[in-house]
């Protein structure tokens, strides 16, 4: 199916871009201080510091948005993929 194989390599050639983007936002790294956050919002004490607090949820929300965004775009590739390979197993490109 030629229509699917078209699909299929420019999915593939999306790839390294996606990979590029996963480095250069850093995605480990904010992973990683995600959880450390949390470690530090679940202290005792954690919330009398006011603006500590306020600038740990916040930082916190902006890494959250970003992992969420990345997220999507990586499972959104996913998915055209999987419905290539159902289109080549239904051997019906309109899938």
């Amino acid at each position: 199916m030629v229509e699917l194989d078209q699909f299929k390599y420019e999915l593939s050639q999306l790839e390294p871009t996606l990979k590029e983007i996963k480095g250069s936002l850093n995605i480990d790294a904010k992973k990683s201080r995600i959880s450390e956050l949390n470690m530090y919002m679940e202290a005792p004490g954690f919330w009398e510091d006011v603006e500590k607090s306020q600038k740990i949820s916040r930082e916190l929300r902006e890494l959250e948005d970003t992992l969420k965004k990345f997220d999507a775009l990586e499972n959104t590739y996913e998915e055209i993929g999987i419905l290539i390979e159902m289109g080549y197993e239904e051997n019906d490109a309109s899938v």
